[in-house]
């Protein structure tokens, strides 16, 4: 009996162990997943700002470069007064041009602000979903305690059961002996 009692409470003591490490195996894969989906968000997010930096380098290389011809042009216009015609139609062109390039830029933006408003959204999901997983992990961590509870309490029972037993058993035995010491005086 004491054998089927000590493989009881290893089998119990196995069985919490496997719940436990299976726990913290889930556990892990789903912080594994987060930790990948926030490296990719980072990535993107470096991403975007990478090209946002250099089409605002390209802009302003264009606008330095815009501002050098108006200025060249200015000075030709007190000297070529007699061409100012075509350079005023060619200074309109380029307007046109540069008119056209800041509504490209600026639905660039707007499109990168929406992406930014995506990328905000899903960080807050993830925010989400890690306040739930910190509400898991502190719901298992209440049932191991729990389960500790109970197997402690359990234990407790049954090595008072085994001190009974064994009282029980030395009370026995001791009668066996004396009840053999009767007969073999007889």
């Amino acid at each position: 009996m004491d054998s089927e009692l000590k493989e009881f409470i290893e089998s119990v003591m196995m069985h919490r162990f496997g719940i436990m490490e299976d726990t913290m195996h889930r556990f892990g894969i789903v912080v594994e997943d987060l930790t990948g989906k926030v490296q990719v968000v980072a990535e993107g997010v470096a991403s975007l700002s990478e090209k946002l930096d250099r089409r605002t380098e390209e802009l302003d290389k264009r606008i330095d470069e815009t501002q050098a011809m108006i200025f060249t042009m200015h000075k030709q216009l007190d000297k070529k007064i007699a061409q100012l015609d075509k350079k005023v139609i060619q200074l309109d062109k380029k307007v046109v041009q540069l008119d056209k390039k800041v509504v490209q830029l600026d639905k660039k933006v707007i499109q990168l602000d929406k992406k930014v408003i995506q990328l905000d959204k899903k960080v807050i999901q993830l925010d989400k979903k890690v306040a739930r997983l910190d509400k898991k992990v502190i719901q298992l961590d209440k049932k191991v305690i729990q389960l500790d509870k109970k197997i402690d309490e359990k234990t407790d029972h049954l090595d008072r059961k085994i001190d009974r037993l064994d009282k029980k058993l030395e009370m026995v035995a001791a009668g066996f002996e004396e009840h053999e010491r009767i007969i073999h005086h007889q």
